[in-house]
Order: C-alpha cells, then sequence, then structure tokens
C-alpha cells in the first residue's frame, strides 16, 4: 500500500477537488431547477395578466386585471383572457373587432409583455396592434374612422344613432355595424329616425325596408314613419304596402299606416282603390283582404295590384343606367374609331399630297437610258429607305444614276439583284426589271443586305450629297468613285 493513500468503505463516495460529492452536486442541480420553474411560472402569470389587461381595454370587460392577479396558472389566466373577450363580444361587441382580437390573443399572448399589467390604454392599444398585425388583419378602428357611437351599448348607443341618423344612412359601413348591436326593440327608433330625414334617397329607403325584419314587434312603426313623407312615389308606396303582407302587420296597424298615407297625399292613382280599402278597414273591416274574418288585430296576407315596388323600381333603374352607360361606351368607341379612321385618311391624303408635291418638285422632266426620270425614281427610293426626301439626298442618287449611265430597263443604279420577273442585262449580270416598282424593290434589297451600311447612314442623314458620295466609293457597288466625279463636276 502507497503511502498518504487513503482507504475508503466499499460503497463510500469520493469528493472532487474542491471537497464537494456527487450527490451534494444532485442537490444543487434539483435546487436550480425548481427555482426556474418557480420563475417560468411567475413569468407565465405576468404575460397573461398582461394579455387580460389588453383585452379587457379592446373589449370593455370589466374586473379581468384582477382575476389575472389571483391567477396561479399563465395558461389558465390566458385562457380566462379569451373568456372574457368573448363573453363581451357576445353581450353585443362588433364581431368584426373583438373576433379578431380573442383569435389574436391565443397566438399572441407570448408578445404581449411590453403592455403594462395595469392595462393602460396607450399599452392596451398597442399589445392590440400587435396582435392584430400577428392575426394578419388590422383593427376596425384603424380602417373605419371613429364614430362618436363607438364603444357605446344599450341605450346610449340607440340615442347616438338616433342623433346621426339625420346626417347619415345606412350606407355608413360603421352606422349600419351599430345597428348590428342593437336590441330589436331599439332598431326601430333608429329607422325611424332615418325615415323622417329631410332627404331620403330612393335606395335609403330600401335599405330601411331591408332592415324591417330587425325590428321585432315594431315594424308597422317603421312603415307609419315612411308613410308620413311627403311626396312619396307610387313605387315606394307599392313598397310600404308590400311589407303590410310579407311582415303580416295587423288590419289595425294597416288601416293606420293607409290613413297616414292618405294624410301626407300619398295616393297614386294607380293604387288608389287599395289604399282606401286598407284605410276603410276600421270602418267595418272590409273583407277584400280576409274574407272569412274581421278582427282588426288578424294579419292581411295578400293586397294585389301594387305594380312596380321602390326595390324593383331601383334595381331596374340600377339596370338602365348600366345599359345606358355600357351604351354610351359602346357609342364612344364607335366615335374614336371613326375618328381615328378619319386621322388615318387624313394622314394617308396629306402623305400622297406631300410625295406629289416632293415628285414634281424634283422631276427632272425627261428619261434616263434606264427609263426612268432621275429625280422622281430618287424621291420613290428615298421613300422606300425610309430616309428624309431633301435636296441633297435627290442630287446624290441623281449624280449616281448618272455616273452608272446604265441602258438597264428600270434599273438606274445597276443592281445585280435577281427577281422572278428579272433578267440580264449584260454579261456582268446587271439586270433588266418588267416594271418600274421591280426596279425600286431590287435596289432595296441590294442596299438592305447589310454590305452597305455607311451609304444607307448618309442616305439617312440627308444633309451633304459627297458623303453618299464617299460611302459609295469606299463600299463594294462598282460605280466606285463615279458619284464623286458627277457632283464634282456640278
Amino acid at each position: 500500500m502507497r503511502r498518504n493513500q487513503t482507504v475508503r468503505p466499499p460503497g463510500a463516495l469520493r469528493a472532487d477537488q474542491t471537497g464537494a460529492t456527487l450527490t451534494e452536486y444532485v442537490l444543487v442541480i434539483a435546487l436550480v431547477a425548481l427555482g426556474a420553474m418557480g420563475a417560468w411560472v411567475a413569468l407565465g402569470d405576468a404575460v397573461a395578466e398582461t394579455a387580460l389587461c389588453a383585452a379587457s381595454a379592446i373589449g370593455g370587460a370589466s374586473g379581468s386585471c384582477a382575476i389575472a392577479a389571483r391567477s396561479g396558472r399563465g395558461a389558465d389566466t390566458a385562457g380566462r383572457a379569451i373568456a372574457a373577450l368573448t363573453a363581451d363580444e357576445n353581450a353585443g361587441a362588433s364581431s368584426d373587432g373583438s373576433s379578431r382580437g380573442a383569435g389574436a390573443i391565443g397566438r399572441g399572448t407570448a408578445a404581449l409583455g411590453g403592455a403594462t399589467a395595469g392595462g393602460s390604454a396607450g399599452g392596451a392599444t398597442s399589445a392590440a396592434r400587435l396582435m392584430a398585425s400577428m392575426d394578419g388583419s388590422e383593427l376596425e378602428h384603424e380602417r373605419v374612422a371613429p364614430r362618436p357611437w363607438d364603444g357605446l351599448r344599450g341605450d346610449d348607443l340607440r340615442e347616438a344613432l338616433e342623433r346621426a341618423a339625420g346626417r347619415g344612412g345606412l350606407g355608413d359601413r360603421s352606422f349600419a355595424a351599430g345597428l348590428d348591436r342593437l336590441d330589436p326593440d331599439d332598431v326601430d327608433d333608429v329607422l325611424q329616425a332615418l325615415a323622417r330625414r329631410d332627404s331620403l334617397s330612393d335606395e335609403d329607403m330600401v335599405a330601411i325596408l331591408a332592415r324591417l325584419d330587425d325590428c321585432g314587434e315594431n315594424i308597422a312603426d317603421v312603415l307609419r314613419a315612411l308613410a308620413a313623407r311627403d311626396g312619396l312615389s307610387a313605387p315606394a308606396v307599392a313598397s310600404i304596402l308590400a311589407a303590410i303582407p310579407a311582415h303580416e302587420i295587423t288590419r289595425g296597424d294597416a288601416a293606420d299606416i293607409a290613413e297616414t298615407l292618405i294624410e301626407h297625399d300619398n295616393v297614386p292613382s294607380r293604387l288608389e282603390r287599395q289604399i282606401e280599402r286598407i284605410a276603410g278597414l276600421d270602418d267595418g273591416c272590409d273583407l277584400l283582404f280576409a274574407p272569412t274574418s274581421c278582427d282588426l288585430g288578424s294579419p292581411i296576407h295578400r293586397i294585389d295590384g301594387l305594380g312596380e315596388t321602390l326595390e324593383e323600381h331601383v334595381a331596374r333603374e340600377r339596370k338602365e343606367r348600366i345599359e345606358e352607360e355600357i351604351r354610351r361606351a359602346e357609342e364612344q368607341a364607335r366615335r374614336t374609331e371613326e375618328q381615328a379612321r378619319e386621322q388615318a385618311r387624313r394622314a394617308e391624303e396629306a402623305a400622297r399630297q406631300t410625295a406629289e408635291a416632293e415628285r414634281a418638285r424634283f422631276a427632272a422632266g425627261a428619261l434616263n437610258p434606264a427609263g426612268v426620270d432621275p429625280g422622281l425614281w430618287s424621291v420613290d427610293l428615298l421613300r422606300l429607305l425610309g430616309a428624309p426626301v431633301t435636296a441633297e439626298n435627290v442630287r446624290a442618287i441623281s449624280a449616281w444614276q448618272q455616273a452608272e449611265g446604265t441602258s438597264s430597263r428600270f434599273n438606274p443604279l445597276a443592281t445585280t439583284q435577281w427577281l422572278a420577273s428579272s433578267s440580264n442585262a449584260n454579261s456582268v449580270g446587271v439586270k433588266n426589271y418588267a416594271s418600274y416598282e421591280d426596279g425600286l424593290n431590287a435596289t432595296v434589297i441590294t442596299l438592305d443586305n447589310g454590305y452597305y451600311p455607311d451609304i444607307l447612314a448618309a442616305l439617312r442623314s440627308g444633309t451633304d450629297a459627297m458623303a453618299v458620295a464617299n460611302a459609295v466609293a469606299a463600299s463594294p457597288w462598282g460605280t466606285h468613285e463615279g458619284v464623286i466625279r458627277v457632283l464634282q463636276s456640278q
């Protein structure tokens, strides 16, 4: 046995260089893990509390932050936040905004630490925007300008909408959304306020009639308010009468509506008989509409002979407007096409007159040995090449023809380009052509074959006959310096 070596009993734990045993290490690690778990739970509570406060600020729920403070588990508290927001939504919150907020809380709870745990308005707004962006959508109040009734409920909402009814209508999306949040007993009050507006378009009246089912048992009140408007059209009156059997209005209420129409001179001639009979239900119960009963409390199920209703009138006018717009568009397209054709005709005529004037200006008055007028042929060649018809260009090509001095028919520049109608004029292969046009086309083909770019460039410049002559001399064309000599001799 070596000196200084300690003998331990079998199974004893060894200490490391610091004197700590394995058991001590395990205990330390366990304590650290427990501390981390406690911190994690506390963090979950704080985050969930923040989410609940943000949800409360968005949806108007009360007491949610206090619930979060008492909660012992972050996940449970986040669930309560969602439940609180959903419950508030069921109480009448806007489905377009709150439902997205509820869905976003489930996905965005972990990101809401920036909002204050006390649920301040600024923090809640920031959290709400963050949740909406995570949900891939915008908040409703960011898409639509805030309205005085936003966030109101019950009587406060109804009163705010009634006040706004004199200025706006169902075409206002926010107004319509507010109307959706009202109880049926309150909807008719707002619709009556709309019906009493100074100005009411046919579309507004159709929209009011379309909301009658939301009025519960107060539909007749809205119809009376509409009947009291002055100057109703026959289709508008027909729509009011059509709503009576459609919503099973009782005979007594129907009689009141008809009397209101009569009182405000809303009795079109084609509906006079129906209105008078409905108004007479109070005086002996006319049996026209319900021959089996005279009970004024029983509903009316049918009214015949109403003709075109306002809904049909608006739809017909809309269709007529669309058809008229189509007709105008077609007429405009026809006029535009005619104008384009006229402009093209005028442009063609102007080009023809310009060509004739240029030909008359440069005509030599005599034919050369190739059988063409040198000036006219030069003008026609320049036009086919797309080069400007200038005095210098005509002078250059006329000098070129003179330098060639060929008698080959319709071929004053002596090209050897083959055409189906061509024949050899000499042993070198210079061609005769069957027509004036064939000779021009053959010359253009030759100049465009890629061997004469400098000649084309000089012609398209159009400012210097000698530049054309020099380009011809430097090219493979067989005239060589002949054009230069002709120009120098002039």
